[in-house]
């Protein structure tokens, strides 16, 4: 799962505004980038979703930007193992194409897989 209880939920929340979705999985690409390039810098701070003036979850996770990328790593250490990794978030509808921050990690975790 990395839905808000996981260490990869997404901070923002659309708040069953369906008009929020791009706002909120752009908002989440930003926001974990931002981590990454923190994490590569060997700082360990925690990127503050309010930045982005969206409303931010209440069950957010904050971590720190190393355990963001801990996280990813270890994902990224499943798919390159042979494991068949499944990101599952609640915000992903049946049948219907949404944008999903989910989206987002499986093409951070193949940028990983291919640049590393």
């Amino acid at each position: 799962m990395c839905d808000r209880t996981s260490r990869l939920g997404n901070p923002f929340d659309m708040q069953g505004d369906e008009s929020l979705r791009d706002a909120v999985c752009d908002a989440f690409r930003q926001w974990l980038w931002q981590n990454i390039k923190l994490a590569s810098t060997g700082s360990n701070a925690v990127v503050d979703p309010s930045e982005w003036k969206l409303p931010v979850a209440k069950q957010e996770c904050r971590l720190t930007s190393a355990q963001v990328w801990e996280e990813l790593n270890k994902i990224a250490n499943l798919v390159r193992a042979g494991s068949n990794v499944r990101l599952l978030c609640w915000c992903k509808q049946p049948n219907k194409n949404v944008r999903c921050h989910a989206d987002t990690i499986k093409a951070c975790i193949e940028w990983m897989i291919n640049n590393n």
